[in-house]
């Protein structure tokens, strides 16, 4: 697995390793960079494609037809948290993020009275 460097990423990085060595455990983190633009292509592709597939679990989650209106606003909660959980890890804009929010913006539109 490849994360990109950036101070939020380390950070946690250390954090974990701290609390694995605090359990009797040997941790370290360690920076590498890509040796060619080809690699980093990839890397940063198999990232998006496996975000993308996380996004479009949300987006066949919230076509959820006959809840009442309680169970939509509960899955409509669980949804957002989830994509929040997964735009944490969204470090190279996966292209369906954008869609899946959409959705979920859409089932929780429904029934709600628009006034002018």
């Amino acid at each position: 697995m490849a994360l990109p460097t950036s101070a939020r990423t380390i950070e946690h990085l250390e954090w974990l390793a701290a609390g694995i060595e605090e359990q009797g455990g040997t941790a370290s983190v360690w920076v590498a960079s890509p040796t060619t633009g080809t690699t980093t292509a990839r890397l940063i592709e198999q990232a998006q494609a496996a975000i993308d597939d996380e996004y479009r679990a949300v987006m066949r989650a919230a076509v959820a037809p006959g809840l009442t209106s309680a169970e939509r606003r509960r899955l409509v909660r669980r949804l957002r948290a989830e994509l929040r959980r997964i735009g944490s890890r969204d470090y190279f804009g996966a292209d369906a993020g954008p869609t899946a929010r959409a959705r979920v913006d859409e089932l929780a539109s429904i029934g709600e009275v628009v006034t002018a």
